[in-house]
C-alpha cells in the first residue's frame, strides 16, 4: 500500500515509534524554520561534531545537511513550515545499510548487509557487499532489522525495506533511519544473491 509505505518513510515518525525497540542516535523534532532555529540554539554547545537536520521526507541526503552553525541550517533550509528532524552528529567508523524483505509479523528476512560510501556527511555514493564488519556487528544488524521488520509489519507495511545505521568509534550500533522501498543498495543485492 503506498499510502503506508508513504507513512512509514516519515523520518519524524521511525525516530520516536523505534526509541523503545532499537537504539538510536540522540534526536529532537520541531516543526518549522523558527522553532528549528529554537531548537538547536541550545545545543552548539554540546553537541560539538554538529547537529544533523533533516526533513522528515528525504532521500540520499537531498533534505539533509550537517550544521555547524545557523549558517549551515540558513544555507540548506528555506521551507518555513515543515517539520525537521534533527539528531546529534556522531563521529563513526561505518555506515552499514541492511536489505531486507518484511512478509507479516513473524517473517523478516534479512537479504545482506552492506558498507554504504557516504561523502561529505550526507551524501549516499554506492555501497560495498559483503560488509566489513565483524559478524558479531552483523548478527546485531541483522536482530535489529527484524525487530524494524516487525514494527514495519504491525504498521500494516509489507515488502522489501532498508535500514541504515551507523557503527561509533566505541563499536555500538545505532539505527538512523528505514527506507520503506527499494533503496540504494537493492540492485547490487539484487545481482549478488542472484
Amino acid at each position: 500500500d503506498k499510502e503506508t509505505a508513504r507513512q512509514m518513510n516519515n523520518k519524524t515518525l521511525q525516530m520516536t515509534s523505534l526509541k523503545e525497540i532499537v537504539p538510536v542516535v540522540e534526536f529532537k523534532t520541531c516543526s518549522g524554520i523558527d522553532a528549528l532555529f529554537q531548537t538547536c540554539k541550545p545545543l552548539w554547545g554540546s553537541w560539538k561534531d554538529g547537529i544533523f537536520v533533516t526533513q522528515e521526507y528525504s532521500a540520499a541526503g537531498i533534505n539533509s545537511t550537517l550544521a555547524m552553525s545557523e549558517k549551515d541550517i540558513e544555507t540548506k533550509f528555506r521551507d518555513l513550515d515543515v517539520p525537521y528532524l534533527i539528531t546529534r552528529y556522531i563521529p563513526h567508523i561505518s555506515d552499514p545499510t541492511v536489505l531486507a524483505v518484511v512478509a507479516n509479523e513473524d517473517d523478516v528476512y534479512i537479504a545482506g548487509v552492506a558498507d554504504q560510501r557516504i561523502e561529505g556527511n550526507n551524501r549516499f555514493t554506492g555501497s560495498v557487499y559483503p560488509s566489513s564488519l565483524p559478524k558479531e556487528q552483523l548478527d546485531k544488524l541483522k536482530e535489529y532489522t527484524r525487530k524494524v521488520g516487525r514494527w514495519l509489519a504491525g504498521q500494516g507495511y509489507r515488502g522489501i525495506f532498508g535500514c541504515d545505521y551507523i557503527v561509533t568509534q566505541g563499536g555500538d550500533i545505532l539505527f538512523l533511519e528505514i527506507n520503506a522501498r527499494k533503496q540504494g543498495t537493492t540492485q547490487e543485492f539484487c545481482c549478488m544473491l542472484e
